[in-house]
């Protein structure tokens, strides 16, 4: 899964470089320090050290015994401004009570050094902290979400294209300018829309979607803008504009109201007043608007299809949102890698990791629909997974698709070898069918020439041991 961020503390450089090699092993990176007083600088001075903030830190292996400033009183210092952070105390000390008040200031675990298998303790209780971190973010996340508060930390991504869609929403979040949001389906606009809004100084107010393509004709108006009177239940309907007060209202494909919605939705962003359908007075509503596109609204535009006046007032800040093919293998590892992780714990599975081979699967294959559809992949595999580690074959819609990757992969490995790629044939140039002797000859000299001579990568491709390699040579070569 993905690599963590440990934070190792302890007053000798022998076990400090121990634990190290044993966090390494595990597949994750590090962080260590000698002293209390430098930890709780860290943490309290939001520093950065080696190039990691203290943000950055999942999990903290404490030693209690330390000269300057123990533990326990790193512990107590740090433990009103540290967050979701998993701090597991290890110390020489037996004492029950050190245990108990460890706990009583933050601590998850607390370990005893001269325990039996150290090693498999230290490891179960990193991993029991990761998940239990990973379970804190889910349901903070979702606590965020339902109070409009999603920050632009919820999106996951380091591609170089999906950070500069990620800084140009940065800098409009405290202002009022209107935004477009573009990009295919799928790509996550809604979830930078929510971003933006969950930044902002409207943070907290009603982030209002409305899905322009799925509103019904005869309604529309008085879905957005409401209507004079009572309805049947006796409330009175204010409209999605109207509930956006003072937060912000998110038209999701835009480009589908009709051109008579589309004056009043003019309206209202020019004067910041609508008028309810049978009302006779208009109704001020302070909303951010922000809308999303699939399509190319200048070429609508163009085509008289979408309204030249609303265009330029809804695209002053246009931001674009990449599609997945184009954000490169780490943003899909990274997203496969969370959603796996979420639905893990949501179909109560016990999956830790992606193989290789099925990571290769994703990287290759054609997201027509972006995120949405590796999410919605990602899902069904971790329905279908019984063990603890996503294959291939879990993916079963990717691998009977023509596009998909494992045909591109080998594809892509014939094409940037120096090897004549071309496939082996089963008959010979007088048109007779080749014995099965001479055709395994074929395979396995082709595939020594691939792998220059590496006899264990060739047997491990023919799934066959390396003894039978050496073997078949051996008489190829008589």
């Amino acid at each position: 899964m993905a690599k963590r961020m440990i934070l190792i503390v302890d007053d000798e450089p022998t076990q400090r470089k121990i634990i190290g090699k044993f966090i390494d092993s595990l597949g994750h990176n590090y962080l260590d320090m000698s002293s209390g007083m430098e930890v709780v600088d860290f943490f309290m001075n939001k520093k950065t050290v080696k190039g990691v903030s203290c943000n950055e830190i999942d999990v903290m292996l404490l030693d209690l015994s330390m000269p300057d400033l123990d533990g326990l009183e790193v512990l107590k210092q740090i433990s009103p401004i540290k967050g979701d952070l998993q701090v597991i105390v290890l110390t020489a000390n037996q004492d029950v009570n050190l245990a108990i008040t460890a706990i009583n200031y933050g601590a998850i675990d607390y370990i005893v050094k001269g325990e039996k298998d150290i090693i498999a303790r230290i490891t179960a209780s990193i991993n029991n902290a990761i998940e239990k971190k990973n379970l804190k973010y889910q349901v903070s996340h979702l606590a965020r979400k339902g109070k409009d508060q999603v920050a632009f930390s919820d999106i996951i991504g380091q591609s170089e294209s999906m950070l500069n869609a990620i800084r140009l929403a940065k800098k409009v979040t405290n202002s009022n300018i209107p935004i477009l949001v573009e990009g295919s389906n799928g790509v996550g606009k809604e979830i930078l829309a929510r971003a933006i809004h969950g930044s902002s100084n409207r943070s907290g107010k009603p982030f209002v979607c409305v899905e322009c393509d799925l509103l019904k004709n005869n309604t529309v108006e008085e879905e957005l803008f409401g209507f004079e009177g009572q309805i049947a239940s006796g409330a009175r309907n204010i409209g999605k504009v109207g509930e956006a007060n003072m937060g912000t209202i998110f038209f999701e494909k835009i480009d589908a109201l009709k051109t008579e919605v589309q004056v009043k939705i003019l309206r209202f962003m020019q004067e910041g007043e609508y008028t309810p359908v049978g009302a006779k007075m208009p109704i001020r509503s302070n909303a951010r608007v922000i809308a999303s596109s699939t399509r190319d609204l200048g070429k609508l535009v163009s085509l008289k299809k979408f309204r030249e006046d609303l265009y330029y007032r809804v695209a002053t800040f246009p931001i674009k949102v990449p599609d997945l093919k184009d954000r490169g293998e780490d943003d899909i590892r990274l997203l496969a890698e969370n959603f796996c992780r979420d639905f893990s714990i949501n179909e109560n599975k016990k999956i830790k990791a992606i193989s290789q081979d099925a990571l290769y699967l994703l990287y290759n294959y054609d997201w027509e629909d972006n995120v949405r559809q590796l999410k919605n992949s990602v899902f069904r595999a971790v329905v279908l997974c019984d063990s603890d580690v996503l294959k291939p074959e879990h993916f079963p819609q990717l691998l009977n698709k023509e596009n998909n990757s494992m045909t591109k992969a080998k594809s892509a490995i014939k094409k940037n070898s120096d090897v004549n790629s071309e496939l082996i044939d089963i008959f010979d140039d007088e048109g007779q069918c080749k014995t099965i002797d001479l055709i395994e000859e074929e395979i396995i000299r082709r595939l020594v020439d691939i792998y220059n001579g590496n006899l264990s990568e060739v047997a491990k491709q023919l799934d066959i041991g390396r003894s039978t390699i050496y073997r078949k040579l051996k008489i190829i070569n008589e």
